[in-house]
Formats: C-alpha cells, structure tokens, sequence
C-alpha cells in the first residue's frame, strides 16, 4: 500500500529482485493499492477495485 499514485511499485519492485536473488519463489502478481494516505483495512474493503485485485491476489496464490 501506498499514499503515492503508484502503490509502491518500485518498493515491491527492489524487494522482488532480492527474493529471486536468495532463490525464493515470488509470485508475478503484485497487489499495487495507491492514493491510500492512512492504510486502513477498512477503506480498502469498501473499494471495489481494490476488493478485485485482492480476490484475484488470493486466486493466484491458492493456484501458486
């Protein structure tokens, strides 16, 4: 999560890099939730948007 309009991804991006460098397995779908300025589960819930992306989040990681 992130209070910047990209949610982060250079952040998830670096951290990616260093888990493939330590031979961890990181799954390709990446859950970006930007424009959120106090990350409250709550308002995250109420967004469908963002509701979607964390359903097929759970998806992928079920089939990973």
């Amino acid at each position: 999560m992130s209070a910047g309009p990209d949610g982060c991804i250079l952040g998830t991006s670096h951290l990616t890099d260093i888990l493939n460098h330590l031979g961890a397995y990181v799954l390709p779908l990446k859950v970006k939730i930007n424009k959120i300025p106090k990350p409250d589960i709550n308002e995250v819930i109420k967004n469908k948007k963002y509701v979607e992306i964390l359903n097929k989040q759970i998806e992928e990681f079920i089939k990973f």
